[in-house]
């Protein structure tokens, strides 16, 4: 039996643990020959790394720019990771969204 794909999301402060359950999930979905995907927001694509920069305090900017980065780094990812990967069949699993 085919399994529709699933978009399932973590999310928790820092240190909650999100990241640690996101690729535990991960993993038992790959032990079991699932098809998945394991992402996280910010991306690690080009406007996410930007976010991270201004997050760890590298780069200045005011609240209303970084949630506009915010905001565009979930547009690259929905539509550059999300949905390929799951109309291709992946399950995807995101450390916060």
């Amino acid at each position: 039996m085919l399994q529709k794909p699933l978009f399932i999301v973590f999310e928790g402060l820092d240190g909650a643990g999100s990241t640690t359950q996101a690729k535990l999930l991960a993993e038992k979905f790959k032990s079991q020959k699932l098809p998945v995907v394991h992402t996280s927001e910010p991306t690690d694509r080009k406007i996410g790394k930007i976010v991270r920069k201004i997050l760890q305090g590298k780069n200045k900017l005011s609240s209303e720019g970084l949630q506009l980065l915010f905001c565009a780094d979930r547009a690259d990812h929905v539509y550059n990771e999300i949905i390929p990967q799951m109309s291709e069949g992946f399950s995807v699993i995101s450390d916060r969204y």
